[in-house]
C-alpha cells in the first residue's frame, strides 16, 4: 500500500456531478464501513455523464453534493484502503479543523484492475467536510 498523505487536500470544492449507477468508476459510499454493521452498508458504483445523456431504463441518477472535500490520493489494493480511510478519520480529521459532513463520501478509481496489479492500482478517496462550529 503507498499512500501519499502529502497529496490530502482539503478545501477542495466539487461541483454537483452527474453520475449513473450501474457504470464505472466511481464509487459513492454513505455509510462507513467501520462506523456501521456491514449489513447496513450502501453503496453505488457510478459513472459522471453529461446533462445531457438520456439513461436507460432502470439506471438511477444520482448527484454528488457540492461542498468542502477532503482528497487523498491512494495507490494500492482495494483491498487495503480500509487502513487508508483508518488513517483518513482517526489521524487526520481531529488534527484537521474540519468535521465529518452529513454527503456521502466517494471513491474515483483513475485506473482499471483489469490490466493494473493490484499494488498499483490508483484512486482518488474524497471524505466530505465543512468547518468545524
Amino acid at each position: 500500500m503507498d499512500v501519499d498523505h502529502n497529496q490530502l487536500s482539503s478545501g477542495k470544492k466539487l461541483g454537483r456531478n452527474v453520475v449513473a449507477i450501474n457504470r464505472l468508476p466511481t464509487d459513492v459510499t454513505d455509510t462507513g464501513s467501520n462506523l456501521v454493521a456491514q449489513d447496513d452498508l450502501r453503496s453505488a458504483a457510478c459513472s459522471p455523464c453529461s446533462d445531457k445523456l438520456e439513461l436507460p431504463e432502470g439506471t438511477e441518477e444520482l448527484r454528488r453534493p457540492a461542498g468542502i472535500y477532503a482528497k487523498l490520493e491512494y495507490k494500492g489494493p482495494y483491498a487495503d484502503m480500509k487502513d487508508t480511510y483508518r488513517w483518513l478519520y482517526g489521524v487526520w480529521l481531529p488534527k484537521s479543523g474540519f468535521e465529518i459532513s452529513e454527503r456521502p463520501a466517494s471513491e474515483a478509481y483513475l485506473n482499471s484492475p483489469v490490466d493494473t496489479k493490484p499494488e498499483d492500482l490508483r484512486s482518488d478517496m474524497f471524505l466530505p467536510v465543512e468547518s468545524q462550529s
